[in-house]
């Protein structure tokens, strides 16, 4: 008989969570069917500022500037990874140069983003539901515009990709973020550390009202080209949509002993940017409607040396 000082190993409990996030079918909304969208197309078309020929300065009511930033800060729907790498000092001149292109490319589209959010729910219209349906409205935009810049050498057009995952509860926020950046980024523990918060993140922004919510992560990594003196910077985009599953993220390693059993679900679109396209763009920005981009873009980035 064993002792009651002996412990019995217990199996492993699975914990069955289904699908967590999916990817996206967005909706059809009178404006895409007045631009003959087809329901069924996964990306329908969206009234942006057209990418063929010089592009035009973007100029609106500083009230919405400010408006987006406080919106977007309650209700944040899209995250900027970025993910610079470790070069020596001369090779760091030409980073920057480019990291800085980046980020100006990031503040236009940022404000052509809200422009259009805030042309199909204006802001006139108060309320913090609104403010939900518009962070949701901001990942669409985002996705379905980044798509189709011509700066942007498409090497990943918006596949649907679908995985399982069956780990140690422990393991399981390691997992999720591999999903993310695996083929990528190489994993390595410290980017999984750096990587978690921004997971959490997500999860706490989540609404309690039960709508069908779509969150955009935008990630950016550079490689200098030895000889040739130049960095060559691509993007990795991913677009979900998140279910009431995907809470128990938070709770995902309060149990070692758990199996953790679901399926994933995102967009992914991957391109190549190609910074002389841009500087050929000669882009005006107003300096407060760049400060608040930058606002924007600055409370939801981080940066992530690789």
């Amino acid at each position: 008989m064993a002792s009651q000082t002996e412990s019995t190993v217990q199996p492993s409990e699975v914990t069955c969570l289904g699908t967590i996030i999916r990817y996206p079918t967005f909706v059809t909304t009178p404006t895409q069917a007045d631009n003959d969208a087809n329901p069924s197309d996964p990306l329908p078309p969206i009234s942006l500022i057209p990418f063929d020929g010089p592009l035009p300065n973007l100029s609106f009511s500083n009230d919405i500037t400010t408006h987006a930033v406080e919106a977007f800060k309650l209700n944040p729907s899209i995250w900027f990874l970025r993910f610079p790498p470790s070069l020596n000092h001369d090779e760091v001149v030409h980073l920057q140069n480019v990291m800085q292109d980046m980020e100006d490319y990031r503040c236009w589209a940022s404000l052509q983003w809200w422009q259009e959010v805030y042309r199909r729910l204006p802001i006139d219209i108060p309320g913090s539901e609104i403010n939900e349906r518009r962070s949701r409205e901001l990942a669409i935009v985002a996705c379905q515009n980044m798509s189709q810049a011509p700066w942007l050498q498409t090497m990943t057009y918006n596949k649907p990709i679908t995985r399982r995952i069956d780990c140690n509860a422990d393991e399981f926020h390691n997992e999720l973020i591999f999903s993310a950046i695996s083929g990528f980024i190489h994993p390595d523990p410290s980017n999984f550390a750096a990587l978690e918060p921004v997971l959490l993140e997500i999860v706490n922004s989540i609404s309690m009202t039960g709508s069908t919510e779509v969150k955009t992560l935008i990630m950016e990594k550079h490689e200098y080209v030895g000889g040739q003196e130049v960095v060559k910077s691509y993007i990795r985009m991913l677009s979900f949509e998140v279910t009431e599953a995907f809470r128990e993220i938070k709770q995902g390693k309060s149990n070692w002993r758990r199996i953790i059993s679901c399926e994933i679900g995102f967009l992914e679109y991957e391109g190549l940017f190609k910074v002389d396209e841009w500087r050929k763009h000669n882009i005006i920005i107003e300096e407060q409607q760049r400060a608040a981009a930058r606002d924007f873009i600055k409370q939801q980035s981080i940066d992530i040396p690789v």
